[in-house]
């Protein structure tokens, strides 16, 4: 679709509705180079630090993609209700999985200031064990950390150290001015395989802007021979529509669309008390297309939600289940 068709679409479904939204039509998606920081644990006279440094992509060309790859989507909820335990808790989970990519939406400053409290001062075993894991297993690429940045953007990767990252990208896109800036950061890694991780339009009657994300989302990602599109999609659409040539892990190994709610409030009292309705939605996807070519294959074996049990009466992690995915990559060289 070009730039002007799609912004006489725009206007057309605007003028039938009454949504109070406004999309700046000179507005044109545009890429950042983003940057991955070690969590280092220091000591001085006694007192525990936590350092953030800057990594260099080139020390990570040593590695090979790893045989086996997994990968995890959450959107930890901004929302400053019990942001402390929640955020604790989702922490632990994520360290007991111990994926190999986490992408993670609506982080806050406040989100990430626990995780570096807790790196530097831990107060309880369970604690403790979070700041191991994370110190040396994973690198961190949030916005957030990045200077002159705007602290509504929300999304953040944590990469297993040993994924041979060779570029990482936040990529602009277009959005409702009703709604927070979206971005998209993307890992490039070895033998044409990039990592996705997407948030995508908020507003309910805005269908067009995220068809256009995703249509944006295609064209960039056609020279790469496999893809992983992870995130909060924002929508039910089959995912024929959402991204042509992809598919839906969930439905691929789960053959259901009946199952795999991530925003629930029939499993999550937490959003039932907020919601006060019945509310059963699929908005948490992991998508891939896989160009099985002389080099590399990739097959999906597993899929299941993340944090969809109760952390505490009517507390849960966020408003949102998690949805993780395990591949094997075949080197077929």
């Amino acid at each position: 679709m070009e730039r002007n068709e799609f912004w006489s679409n725009v206007s057309s479904f605007l003028s039938g509705s009454s949504q109070n939204v406004f999309i700046d039509p000179s507005f044109s998606p545009h890429c950042e180079i983003s940057e991955l920081f070690e969590m280092k644990n220091v000591a001085l006279s006694d007192e525990q630090f936590i350092s953030i440094e800057r990594v260099s992509l080139d020390t990570l060309s040593c590695f090979s993609l790893p045989s086996k790859l997994s990968l995890l989507t959450f959107n930890v909820w901004f929302d400053p209700f019990e942001t402390e335990k929640r955020c604790i808790a989702l922490l632990h989970s994520i360290c007991t999985a111990n994926p190999s990519c986490v992408a993670l939406q609506e982080v806050t400053p406040s989100f990430l200031q626990i995780i570096f409290r807790i790196l530097s001062h831990p107060t309880c075993a369970e604690e403790c064990f979070i700041k191991n894991v994370l110190c040396w297993n994973y690198y961190i690429s949030s916005h957030l950390l990045q200077q002159n940045q705007d602290s509504f953007s929300g999304l953040c990767f944590l990469i297993a150290k040993q994924l041979p990252i060779i570029k990482l990208e936040s990529w602009f896109l277009c959005h409702a001015t009703a709604s927070a800036k979206k971005l998209m950061l993307v890992a490039h890694l070895k033998q044409s395989v990039a990592i996705c991780n997407v948030h995508l339009e908020m507003v309910e009657k805005m269908p067009i802007i995220r068809q256009h994300q995703l249509h944006f989302v295609h064209s960039l990602m056609q020279n790469k021979s496999h893809v992983f599109v992870l995130g909060d999609f924002n929508c039910e659409q089959p995912v024929h529509s959402l991204l042509h040539g992809y598919k839906d892990v969930w439905n691929e190994l789960k053959k259901s669309e009946t199952e795999g709610y991530t925003y629930d409030t029939i499993k999550n009292d937490m959003l039932a008390r907020r919601k006060q309705r019945t509310v059963q939605l699929r908005l948490d996807r992991i998508l891939y297309r896989s160009n099985d070519n002389l080099d590399l294959e990739c097959k999906p074996t597993q899929i299941k939600l993340s944090g969809d049990s109760s952390i505490d009466r009517n507390l849960f992690m966020s408003d949102h289940f998690g949805v993780e995915a395990s591949f094997i990559l075949i080197d077929c060289l």
